[in-house]
């Protein structure tokens, strides 16, 4: 398959090309060459920019497109889509979670989503993040229509993480002693794998699978007091886990934003690590 990935130099982009490659795909990266520009020095490599400059995806075709980009203005990705809507036979777009209205709630796809800000920002802006990315899926649909899967993960954990959610945690607890872990080791949470999630995003674009869909795991929430404890036998016997309630976390300004750690404290039952879905698991 001749497959068009947005970024793919960054995190889940890296797990999204190891994944195509591992699998004998054709890839073409269209990024700003910014981001560890070393990387895939063997797959043909675009130059561009999504909100700016689009001229290296014009005249080109391919199978399908994932675009990983996390923080493009629905009128960009109205544009690119519009650039690739005869270029490409198939659209996966990675949107995120944060597009539910209300995660206090156990989500499903059906569940209600943020309306997109008015008028559009003309620059990214972290408060809008969910209703953004709920116009950015709208514009991906209006132009691919039906020939578009539209994945929203949950907290997503694995090499290359940036913001050190999950691997916060294995190094502190290796370090052994006192270690404070935040509000009620009862609360669940969900996360996956971004190497899981990767290859899977790559069977979407393969398999051309339509719909809307939640990604993130277990099917059953596994509680933070659980996950912590199982790396604290596995890594670090020599650590105590102190907990700490929310309230005194929060006063101190830790919020837990998109770029908390994983079990960093928030402010609804479920928080961030909420969002169910079957779907995914069962097209495999």
């Amino acid at each position: 398959m001749r497959l068009l990935v947005l970024g793919g130099t960054h995190f889940l982009g890296r797990a999204v090309v190891d994944a195509a490659l591992g699998q004998g795909h054709d890839v073409t990266l269209f990024n700003r060459g910014v981001t560890n520009p070393e990387l895939y020095s063997e797959v043909e490599r675009l130059r561009g920019n999504l909100e700016s400059d689009l001229g290296a995806l014009r005249g080109r075709r391919w199978d399908a497109v994932v675009d990983l980009d996390p923080t493009t203005l629905p009128l960009a990705v109205g544009r690119y889509a519009e650039v690739l809507s005869d270029a490409v036979e198939h659209a996966v777009f990675v949107s995120t979670i944060s597009v539910y209205a209300d995660p206090s709630r156990p989500l499903t796809e059906a569940s209600l989503v943020h309306e997109p800000p008015e008028p559009e920002p003309i620059s990214f802006q972290e408060e809008f993040y969910g209703g953004l990315k709920v116009g950015c899926e709208r514009a991906v649909r209006d132009v691919f229509g039906e020939r578009v899967a539209i994945v929203r993960p949950g907290l997503i954990a694995g090499p290359n993480d940036p913001t050190e959610r999950f691997t916060y945690w294995v190094r502190r607890l290796a370090e052994g002693g006192d270690v404070l872990a935040p509000g009620n080791p009862d609360r669940p949470i969900q996360l996956i794998d971004a190497r899981d999630l990767g290859s899977w995003l790559v069977s979407v674009a393969t398999g051309r699978i339509r719909g809307v869909f939640n990604a993130t795991g277990p099917v059953e929430p596994i509680t933070l007091g659980a996950l912590l404890e199982r790396l604290r036998e596995a890594i670090g016997p020599r650590a105590r886990l102190v907990w700490v309630r929310d309230e005194p976390i929060l006063a101190a300004g830790v919020t837990r934003g998109r770029s908390c750690r994983c079990g960093s404290p928030a402010r609804t039952t479920r928080g961030c690590f909420g969002p169910t879905s079957t779907t995914p698991s069962a097209r495999g």
